[in-house]
């Protein structure tokens, strides 16, 4: 691997990687961003120091991959998923028509939502997902109604595809009210 210099100095901590910024956030959890000239910044994954203080592997390779232009925005692939979990069918919709049809914008902000839903319940069969399991995720994110109501939204369009599919017999976000109930804008 190529060396990098040493170009960051926080505290008494250095971060030895060219475009690699450290950030604390208000709750004082440390962030490392990798900020390439003419590209949206990129959060680091990995952790950054071991138990004994060093930079760790998973890091300086997550720093070289993201480097060569490699963001993992790649879908995974399906012969790597057990059959009928939940992030099974989310990466299938994803190769689906019905998916590739939308637009850019739209692909990437259902992506960003579906993946963080997978995160918590991927490994689940979604067969035996229920409404009640739907409605206790939206009241989780409660405290952003709006991310609320769209995970919910985005979950009834994965299931409706799915029952189109012939993959799913059900929708269980059908019937989840919203939380966020707006009086409109007057005109």
């Amino acid at each position: 691997m190529a060396k990098t210099r040493l170009i960051t100095r926080l505290g008494s901590q250095r971060v030895p990687f060219k475009y690699c910024s450290r950030d604390i956030d208000r709750h004082g959890n440390e962030r490392f961003y990798l900020r390439l000239p003419g590209l949206p910044k990129y959060r680091m994954t990995s952790v950054y120091l071991d138990e004994a203080g060093s930079v760790t592997q998973a890091f300086t390779e997550e720093y070289h991959r993201v480097l060569a232009g490699d963001r993992g925005e790649k879908t995974v692939p399906i012969s790597r998923l057990e059959p009928g979990s939940v992030r099974w069918l989310v990466e299938t919709y994803y190769r689906s028509k019905a998916f590739q049809s939308q637009s850019p914008a739209t692909q990437k902000d259902k992506k960003s939502v579906l993946n963080r839903y997978c995160s918590n319940v991927g490994e689940l069969p979604f067969k035996k997902i229920r409404k009640s399991d739907i409605e206790a995720s939206q009241m989780k994110r409660s405290v952003t109604p709006g991310a609320a109501d769209k995970l919910v939204k985005y979950l009834k369009a994965l299931f409706n595809w799915a029952i189109s599919a012939e993959l799913a017999t059900f929708n269980p976000a059908n019937g989840v009210t919203k939380i966020h109930k707006s009086p409109g804008f007057h005109t």
